[in-house]
């Protein structure tokens, strides 16, 4: 016997606009989420972009980013001064007491040029004492021979022939012979001049033959 029940209308499956909830209605499915899941693989991430290569002298602000713009070095920056290590100066006491040791070997014991603590040439004198004598006469650079010839020839090409008398004895005294002070006043004419060179033999006749002479002291040397 067949039911009295009524069919479903189908159409009441789907809820219109103005109709509740039915109680019949299928859910909703997208025909997307209907279809079976398709395996996605999963999205592969982006490739790595490589950091361009800068130069090593970056501003100072430029942090991590690989990206900033090289600083270009200044050509005109001074550099930096390194610090050398530290040397004591010699003192002026030092210097002075230097010097008068040396002017005594050089020129003698007679020569007693000491400067006093008054005096117009006082400070002249020790200003000589400190430099010439405690500097220059004291240098390692150059002997002691060495250097008196070459005073002679400055001494000659300057006329001063006083300084020159003194300045011979001093020589023949200290081991420099007659013959190596002729030879120094033959080259001093070639590069000096006749006149100078003549006057400089003259002063150094006497003063080889005064230093003969004296009582005890061998002849100069030839």
């Amino acid at each position: 016997m067949p039911s009295s029940a009524a069919a479903p209308d189908p159409k009441a499956a789907v809820p219109g606009p103005d109709q509740g909830a039915s109680p019949f209605a299928a859910s909703a499915v997208s025909a997307a989420s209907a279809a079976p899941a398709a395996s996605i693989p999963p999205s592969a991430p982006a490739p790595s972009v490589p950091a361009p290569a800068v130069a090593a002298h970056l501003p100072a602000d430029a942090g991590d980013n690989p990206y900033a713009t090289p600083a270009e070095p200044n050509p005109y920056a001074t550099p930096a001064a390194t610090s050398a290590p530290a040397t004591a100066a010699p003192t002026t006491t030092d210097a002075h007491a230097t010097g008068v040791r040396v002017r005594r070997e050089v020129l003698g014991e007679e020569d007693r040029r000491d400067p006093g603590p008054e005096g117009f040439r006082a400070e002249y004198d020790d200003f000589v004492t400190r430099v010439a004598w405690g500097g220059t006469w004291a240098r390692p650079g150059l002997d002691r021979r060495t250097r008196f010839l070459v005073t002679l020839t400055a001494l000659t090409v300057g006329g001063h022939l006083e300084e020159l008398a003194r300045y011979l004895r001093a020589a023949l005294r200290d081991g420099v012979t007659a013959d190596e002070i002729k030879e120094t006043f033959l080259h001093t004419a070639l590069y000096c001049g006749l006149p100078a060179a003549d006057a400089a033999f003259a002063v150094a006749g006497r003063i080889v033959a005064e230093e003969s002479s004296r009582p005890g002291k061998p002849a100069p040397e030839a």
